[in-house]
C-alpha cells in the first residue's frame, strides 16, 4: 500500500532534524476548478484553436496563484 501525505518529504526531512518549528504558521491552499473536463471539452469542441486559448487561461490563472505563493516565501508541493 502507497502512504500518501500532503506534507513534502523535504518538510517531514526538516522536522525531524530539528530545523523547522512545529509551532511556526503554515498556510495549505488546496484548489479545485469545478466543471473543469466540461469547459475543456468545449474548448476543444473548438479544435487546436480553443484548446491553446484555453490552456493561455489557465497558464495565466496558475501563474498569478503561483507568483504570490513564491513572493511571500511560499511553494507549490504538487
Amino acid at each position: 500500500m502507497i502512504k500518501k501525505t500532503f506534507v513534502p518529504d523535504f518538510i517531514i526531512e526538516k522536522l525531524k532534524e530539528g530545523n523547522l518549528s512545529k509551532a511556526s504558521e503554515k498556510y495549505v491552499l488546496f484548489l479545485d476548478i469545478v466543471g473543469f473536463t466540461k469547459i475543456t471539452q468545449r474548448f476543444a469542441d473548438n479544435g487546436k484553436e480553443g484548446a491553446e486559448i484555453f490552456s493561455e487561461i489557465i497558464s495565466k490563472f496558475f501563474n498569478n496563484i503561483v507568483g504570490i505563493i513564491y513572493e511571500n516565501g511560499g511553494f507549490v508541493a504538487g
